[in-house]
């Protein structure tokens, strides 16, 4: 059977190996069939030679990815470039119609996610399909996919126009003078990362359909009366939801480890390794999710 999916991904360090391999198992265990191949990009962040160990199935192939982190960009997007890279490494071997970008800690949950994302884009016409950033990284772009998890329809969108890479312009006198007249409402919608040329590209003139971040921080007046573009909480209509996981007796990540969660057609659908700014704690996290994921591909073994 002519595969219809392709999943890329890219890591790059033995923990990251490690929640890919985790991730892996547990996308292959909820789809089960022989519809979506694996790509993966090892990465590092030393320039170093890239022998990459490869995985045990001939649906996978893992590739030498990018060595070392640019110097000549501000330190704060190295990591992002370096991701980027990785991605466009393995945008060559893609050959489905279908291609899904995901990272090693973000885990799609939902039994038969890829037939379900593959009928919805079909039906809606949609060229992107994807979780959004997270409400409370305001500095981000809206209402559109990320590259944490971002389907693509390659029958819409023309692959060679694909670029990863961030955008990153220094500050202007416009925006430092913004800056002093509104504070961190300045710097909403500014950050430009891996994959905003996609969607500086795509986002006005491809439909596309996120899935629903959920946000239980305070919404302040402020946020309810000024315009979308100056309100720290997306105004659009069943962008996020207000309650999490344990509303169905799941873990809840948001408040044990602060990581971010999403909902797809009122039930949890994923969740991002992500959204603390204090150091991960890898160890302690890492054994949660391993616990969890495990659980979950013995649940659908029975």
């Amino acid at each position: 059977m002519r595969k219809e999916v392709t999943i890329m991904s890219v890591y790059y360090s033995s923990e990251t190996r490690m929640l890919q391999e985790l991730n892996k198992a547990l996308t292959d265990r909820l789809n089960p069939g022989n519809n979506h191949t694996w790509l993966f990009a090892e990465n590092s962040k030393e320039k170093i030679k890239i022998n990459p160990v490869q995985f045990p199935d001939v649906n996978t192939k893992v590739f030498p990815g990018v060595a070392g982190w640019r110097e000549d960009v501000i330190s704060f997007l190295r990591g992002s470039f370096n991701h980027a890279g990785g991605l466009q490494t393995l945008l060559p071997y893609v050959e489905t119609r279908f291609v899904v970008c995901t990272e090693p800690d973000f885990f799609i949950i939902r039994p038969k996610w890829i037939s379900e994302m593959i009928n919805a884009m079909k039906a809606k016409k949609i060229s992107f399909f994807g979780a959004p950033y997270d409400p409370r990284r305001y500095n981000m772009y809206r209402y559109f996919p990320h590259v944490a998890f971002m389907a693509m329809d390659l029958s819409r969108v023309d692959k060679s126009t694909l670029d990863f890479n961030p955008i990153h312009s220094s500050s202007d006198i416009f925006h430092r003078i913004k800056k002093k007249i509104l504070g961190k409402r300045a710097n909403i919608n500014t950050r430009r990362d891996t994959s905003s040329k996609i969607f500086e590209r795509y986002h006005k003139t491809h439909a596309s359909e996120c899935i629903q971040p959920v946000f239980s921080g305070k919404i302040g007046f402020f946020d309810k009366i000024l315009p979308d573009s100056l309100s720290f909480v997306p105004h659009k209509k069943d962008y996020f939801v207000r309650e999490g996981f344990s509303k169905f007796g799941l873990p809840d990540f948001g408040n044990l480890y602060n990581w971010e969660e999403y909902f797809y057609r009122g039930k949890p659908y994923a969740f991002h390794m992500q959204g603390s700014k204090e150091k991960k704690d890898m160890a302690r996290e890492g054994k949660a999710v391993k616990e969890f994921i495990e659980k979950i591909i013995s649940n659908q073994q029975q």
